[in-house]
């Protein structure tokens, strides 16, 4: 069966039918990046921002897959330390500890948070084979309808700091954690609204739409995911708000689980080996 009608039947029928491998896992890395990293009980000591990929990269290091985790600066012992920019030359570091490993053709995966920020390097960068988004979070063109009571003076708050010349100064700001509690964080008000612009580069929406054409894109959504009644509740549908923002490509693939938000790395197992091993 070719690449092009099994990923049609995988759409139309919603199921598997039949392998059309054509990537080999040992020429294929996967930069596998972790979610907005705050816990709302966090245990004393430094925190591991990886719990919730963990079994999904060691299922695909055992199909013979390259992959990378590190922390990122949303990370929870960094929490907004570094701009999207400097995010974006740390993921290029990070492809070239794969090149080093042997991989020649790059993955960028990201839960959560992870998602806009693989999108945001696959819009940047050249050379991506693919892009996996987990239950995709982080919306900030969305926030000020889904948190009007904080959301916006947060950003006027760090617009104001930085026509006042502060723009590089510690602040403290408040951020949504995974949609149902708020936590506190401190950093510059330039690197925030490099996050949380409802017009800047952090956007799901935005990145989605400028990702290289040719790219494609793979989807892992959780039906019990929150984030699908926060969307509903100022009008859009949380499968296909990213989807349909990407540019036209017959390999993009659309996954629903029935799984919540944390859940979805590792109930995404089988959908993931399959769809990286059918990487032109």
């Amino acid at each position: 069966m070719s690449r092009l009608l099994w990923i049609a039947c995988a759409f139309i029928l919603g199921t598997r039918c039949g392998p059309a491998i054509s990537a080999e896992p040992k020429e294929v890395g996967v930069v596998l990046m972790h979610g907005w990293g705050l816990q709302q009980s966090p245990p004393p000591g430094r925190m591991y921002p990886h719990r919730k990929n963990d079994a999904l990269a060691n299922a695909l290091r055992q199909e013979g897959f390259h992959v990378i985790q590190e922390e990122m600066p949303w990370g929870p012992n960094r929490l907004i330390d570094a701009s999207i920019d400097a995010a974006m030359t740390e993921i290029d570091g990070q492809v070239e500890k794969l090149r080093a490993l042997g991989a020649k053709k790059m993955v960028i995966a990201g839960h959560s948070m992870g998602t806009p920020m693989a999108l945001a390097y696959a819009a940047r960068r050249d050379g991506v084979a693919g892009v996996i988004g987990l239950a995709p979070g982080h919306h900030p063109e969305l926030q000020p309808a889904m948190y009007p009571d904080f959301f916006p003076k947060q950003v006027a708050k760090a617009k104001a700091a930085i026509a006042a010349g502060k723009g590089d100064e510690q602040t403290r700001f408040t951020a949504a954690q995974c949609c149902v509690f708020y936590q506190d964080f401190w950093t510059t008000p330039r690197i925030y609204l490099s996050y949380f612009d409802p017009d800047g580069p952090g956007t799901m929406a935005g990145n989605a739409a400028k990702v290289k054409a040719g790219v494609p894109v793979l989807f892992v959504f959780g039906k019990r995911d929150v984030i699908f009644k926060l969307l509903e509740d100022v009008k859009q549908s949380y499968a296909d708000y990213v989807p349909g923002r990407l540019p036209a490509n017959p390999l993009h693939r659309r996954v629903i689980l029935d799984a919540d938000h944390g859940q979805v790395p590792g109930q995404s197992i089988r959908d993931v080996l399959q769809w990286l091993k059918d990487l032109p």
